[in-house]
């Protein structure tokens, strides 16, 4: 299946290389489940791939960055709401005051 996928994709050329591969090490006698988890360990560390491994680490610290920007963006927008609010709250002395010296 592996073969197959790296021919399928126009990987002939790889897929060839590692036809050859194991037709040299004579890893097409064995069982077929033996000769795929063979080729499966060059290419996996664990259940992940090297080049995925990479970047799912990439990901995830950029992840991390955004989460750490989004946070930060969102505390500079609680901090803007509070300073509305407080001039809001000014904003309807001045109008309470204003209003009174007008009845006055």
């Amino acid at each position: 299946m592996l073969i197959e996928g790296y021919v399928s994709n126009n990987q002939l050329y790889l897929g060839e290389s590692i036809m050859n591969w194991a037709i040299n090490l004579k890893l097409l006698t064995r069982e077929r489940s033996q000769f795929i988890s063979s080729i499966r360990n060059l290419f996996t560390i664990g259940e992940v791939e090297p080049m995925h491994s990479t970047k799912i680490k990439e990901l995830e610290e950029e992840i991390a960055a955004l989460k750490k920007n989004f946070e930060l963006a969102q505390s500079q927008v609680l901090k803007f709401e509070n300073e509305l609010s407080l001039k809001n709250v000014e904003c309807n002395n001045m109008k309470v005051k204003i209003d009174q010296s007008e009845k006055n």
